[in-house]
């Protein structure tokens, strides 16, 4: 005859702390062989769940099965990050230099930021009012839950430069190219530092076309 005692696993992840120990009370010499493939006499360092052992003594053949659970496995947190700007494409965590972004942890009680210049920081929402190229790459944070249980995840942001706006005018009428052109005469303005321009002409109306002749 033989019985089980279990300790429960109170750790989050491996290394598992759970126990079995198993007392066989019938004389002999005996063998075991667990369901998870031990072959020891007790379970030591396992994770929460219900294991099996067939306990064979060796002079008579004879043989018994014990299962035991460990329990009280701490649940991990679900780590999250919402991406909030309005740049472009809204939380798609692309933007533009000088805009503002908020990245808010969700799954535990406590965070703990990692910014892409390797400093920590541990508000949650973490925000920047206005952003700067240097202010791009993986954000990563750690999420501990009441339990102390921790997860962790990250996201990217991309920060794209603001161009840098120009526009030149062409004109061969009186002085060349003083922006000043004479009734009829031919010019051509050239907006440059994009890759699309929306222009706004003097009577309110809006053209793509670049250059405007």
């Amino acid at each position: 005859m033989a019985t089980a005692s279990p300790t429960d696993n109170t750790a989050c992840s491996a290394p598992f702390n759970g126990n079995i120990d198993i007392n066989v009370t019938s004389a002999g010499t005996h063998t075991f062989l667990w369901s998870n493939g031990d072959t020891t006499e007790d379970l030591s360092d396992e994770n929460a769940g219900n294991y099996t052992v067939t306990i064979t003594n060796t002079a008579t053949n004879c043989n018994t099965t014990v299962t035991a659970t460990i329990g009280n496995a701490p649940a991990l947190p679900i780590a999250s990050i919402s991406v909030n700007e309005i740049s472009g494409t809204a939380n798609d965590g692309t933007l533009c230099e000088g805009s503002a972004l908020s990245l808010t942890a969700s799954g535990g009680n406590s965070y703990t930021w990692t910014l892409p210049n390797a400093m920590t920081n541990t508000n949650n929402p973490l925000s920047t009012a206005s952003v700067a190229t240097t202010n791009g790459g993986t954000y990563s944070v750690v999420v501990t839950a009441d339990n102390g249980c921790t997860a962790s995840t990250s996201t990217v942001i991309t920060i794209n430069s603001v161009p840098t706006p120009s526009i030149s005018i062409t004109e061969n009428s009186g002085i060349a190219n003083n922006n000043a052109v004479c009734l009829g005469a031919a010019a051509t303005i050239t907006a440059s530092g994009g890759g699309t321009y929306q222009w706004t002409l003097p009577n309110v109306s809006t053209s793509a076309t670049n250059p405007i002749n």
